[in-house]
């Protein structure tokens, strides 16, 4: 019989003896089983994004994360069967412990996911508190009047959405 070893979560054959068809099968199904719940876990974690456009005296906060160069709105991905305002809420507390959001997180722009990009839900948020980041999150956070007029390197759904945000400005009581 052959000897399972695991590279990853899947088993391989590490050293085949007398193998019969048997064997050879149950590996196969064993391995397709393990694949296509590895695939199925990285689809339903990695699916949807919400990220979060915090105002204060004018300006975006943007973030970036460590080991990265691209800049970007507060918020990330979710987790499970996470829906986009919880995933928002959790990322905010783990990214910025200080903050704390005032009122319910008010949805602004909605990108579908496409080839390039997941789906990403984009709310505007009131906040409450200092923006001090959690370094084991965030690497960097600033304040800026226009991140993209600053030449910032943003994704393009949060270029699209900061556009958005100049062309049809929410009412000032959305903002802190």
């Amino acid at each position: 019989t052959p000897i399972l070893a695991s590279r990853g979560r899947c088993p391989t054959i590490r050293r085949a003896g007398n193998n019969t068809l048997k064997d050879k099968n149950t590996l196969a199904e064993t391995r397709m089983a393990c694949y296509k719940k590895e695939r199925k876990e990285t689809i339903m974690e990695h699916k949807m994004v919400s990220a979060a456009i915090i105002r204060r005296d004018g300006k975006i906060l943007i973030v970036r994360e460590p080991n990265k160069e691209q800049w970007s709105l507060p918020g990330g991905k979710a987790i499970g069967g996470e829906g986009p305002r919880e995933t928002l809420t959790r990322e905010l507390c783990e990214e910025f412990p200080e903050l704390r959001i005032r009122n319910s997180p008010r949805p602004f722009r909605h990108f579908p996911s496409t080839v390039n990009h997941r789906e990403m839900h984009i709310f505007l948020v009131e906040v409450t508190g200092e923006a001090t980041p959690n370094p084991k999150e965030i690497a960097e956070a600033r304040w800026v009047f226009d991140p993209i007029v600053e030449g910032y390197n943003l994704p393009s759904q949060v270029i699209r959405a900061l556009l958005s945000l100049r062309i049809r400005p929410p009412p000032p009581e959305i903002f802190v």
